[in-house]
C-alpha cells in the first residue's frame, strides 16, 4: 500500500482542499501496482491512531504534500505559515521506519514555498520538493513513481539461501550453526562459511579451523539479528561432535524428541561389543576416564565435564538395562 499524506489550505472547500490528494492517490495505482490510501485530515490522537499509525505499518510508500494551514506568531514576533501537524508527524514516523526500523519505505515529501521550515523538516534529511503549483507535484511523481515500483519489486524478493550464504562468505561474518549436539560443546563454536558451490556449503569452525561440509539442500534458513549479535543457520540435520576424530560433521537426522535434542542419537550396545570396547581403550590411551551413567545422573555430571561418547556415525553408545546408561568420557 501506498501512503499519501496533504495538509490542506485553511478555509479552501473540501472539494478543492482534496483534489490534489485525490488525483495523488489515483496517479499512485496507475503507475505501480499498490492500492492507495489517502489520509484524510485528522483532528485528534486517536484519528492518526486508527487511520495514519495503521496504514504507515502496512505501506511500501509515503507522499506527503504540505500546502499551508495557517499562520502562526513566533517568540520573536516574526510570522510563517505551517502545515498540518499531523502530516509533519507522518513523516517523521516514515523516518524512524527507515532510519530505526529499517524497513525501507520510499518517502517523497513536497513543500509549498509559503511555508516556513521549522521543526523536524529542518532536521530530517527528506530533501523536500518545493512547488508553488499543484501540477509540478503530478509531474514529478509521474517521473519517479514507475522507478520506485520497480525497485520496490527487486527490493520485496526473497533472497535464496545460496545468495544468503555466498553474501557470508564475502564478508566472513561469524555464524551459529543449529541443531549442533552436544549443545554443552557447541554452545560457543562458531563458523566461517568458506565456500559455497551448487551443491554444498563449506564452512569452518573458528575455534579449530577445522572444515565441515553441509550439503545445500540441507539449509532451512538463516536467522539474522542485530549488527552485533551472529545469524544463525538452521540445518535439516545436525552439526555432530565425532569423539575419537575431534571435529564435527554434519549428519542428516535432525533431533525433534527432548532426549534427541539433549544427547543426539543413541545405538545399543553391551560390555560384550567389540566396537564400543575398541573405542574404550583408545579413548583411556588418551588419559580418559570412562564410566556409564542414565540419562538423569548424566545431565548432573555435565558440569563437571563429563562428555557424551560419540561414534563415527555420531551416534552414542547406550547399555541396554533399565535405566539406558549411556558411555560417558572424563579428561582430567
Amino acid at each position: 500500500m501506498w501512503e499519501v499524506g496533504r495538509s490542506g489550505n485553511k478555509g479552501v472547500p473540501k472539494t478543492s482542499r482534496d483534489n490534489l490528494g485525490e488525483t495523488t492517490a489515483r496517479l499512485v495505482e496507475e503507475l505501480t501496482p499498490y492500492r492507495a490510501h489517502f489520509a484524510p485530515n485528522q483532528s485528534s490522537l486517536e484519528g492518526v491512531t486508527n487511520h495514519i499509525l495503521r496504514a504507515l505499518s502496512e505501506s511500501v510508500g509515503l507522499i506527503a504534500i504540505l500546502h499551508p494551514r495557517g499562520q502562526v506568531e513566533r517568540a520573536d514576533g516574526t510570522k510563517i505559515d505551517r502545515a498540518s501537524v499531523w502530516v509533519e508527524q507522518e513523516i517523521a514516523i516514515a523516518a524512524f521506519m527507515n532510519q530505526v526500523l529499517q524497513r525501507g519505505i520510499k518517502v517523497r515529501a513536497y513543500t509549498h514555498e509559503s511555508i516556513g521550515r521549522e521543526g523536524l523538516r529542518e532536521q530530517l534529511l527528506l530533501n523536500p520538493k518545493v512547488f508553488s503549483q499543484d501540477q509540478q507535484v503530478l509531474d514529478d511523481l509521474r517521473e519517479i513513481l514507475p522507478h520506485w515500483a520497480a525497485e520496490i519489486s527487486v527490493q520485496a524478493q526473497p533472497r535464496s539461501i545460496a545468495e544468503e550464504m555466498a553474501e557470508l562468505a564475502s564478508s566472513g561474518r561469524q555464524i551459529l550453526v543449529t541443531p549442533a549436539l552436544p549443545a554443552s560443546k557447541s554452545a560457543f563454536d562458531s563458523y566461517v562459511v568458506v565456500e559455497v558451490n551448487d551443491k554444498t556449503v563449506r564452512l569452518k569452525n573458528t575455534s579449530s579451523n577445522q572444515p565441515v561440509t553441509v550439503p545445500l539442500g540441507r539449509l532451512i534458513e538463516i536467522l539474522w539479528r542485530g549488527d552485533d549479535d551472529k545469524p544463525e543457520l538452521n540445518v535439516n540435520g545436525r552439526l555432530q561432535w565425532v569423539t575419537l576424530q575431534g571435529e564435527w560433521k554434519f549428519f542428516p537426522d535432525r533431533p525433534e524428541e527432548r532426549d534427541a535434542k539433549e544427547f543426539g542419537f543413541g545405538k545399543p550396545t553391551s560390555p560384550s561389543d567389540r566396537v564400543v570396547n575398541e573405542v574404550c581403550r583408545e579413548l583411556q590411551s588418551r588419559g580418559y576416564q570412562l564410566a556409564r551413567f542414565s540419562p538423569q545422573q548424566l545431565r548432573m555430571r555435565r558440569n563437571h565435564g563429563w562428555e557424551v561418547v560419540y561414534d563415527v556415525d555420531g551416534r552414542y553408545f547406550q547399555y541396554q538395562g533399565p535405566d539406558k546408561r549411556i558411555l560417558a568420557a572424563w579428561h582430567g
